[in-house]
């Protein structure tokens, strides 16, 4: 049997309007890079996503992408003015709320609703 090593996993994440959730994810801080036509790299804290140029509205109504945060109040604070600017349609943000498993967590809701 060859070598069975994984190298990296990557998560695609789904896009209603490409060209919106590519700016909304800039906005927050991931840095966007095109790497073909309906596909961007988003990297962020050392972790790379794919973000894809596809939507069915089951799978990304129930797509998550958790990011561990040193506070989640100040977090809060920077996506309520990054959504300020109303540029990125239905994104919306959830106020910090301690969770049943641990942690206190924040939600940002991207333009596809994820």
């Amino acid at each position: 049997m060859g070598n069975l090593t994984a190298e990296r996993v990557t998560v695609l994440v789904p896009a209603q309007d490409f060209a919106m959730s590519k700016a909304f994810y800039a906005a927050l801080g991931w840095t966007v890079t095109d790497v073909a036509p309906g596909l961007a790299r988003m990297e962020l804290a050392g972790t790379r996503l794919m973000l894809q140029d596809f939507y069915v509205k089951d799978h990304a109504g129930n797509f998550v992408i958790q990011v561990r945060v040193q506070d989640a109040h100040a977090w809060h604070e920077h996506i309520l003015a990054v959504l300020k600017t109303g540029k990125f349609g239905e994104a919306r943000s959830i106020p910090p709320r301690q969770e049943p498993w641990g942690p206190l967590t924040t939600y940002a809701i991207d333009p596809s609703g994820s």
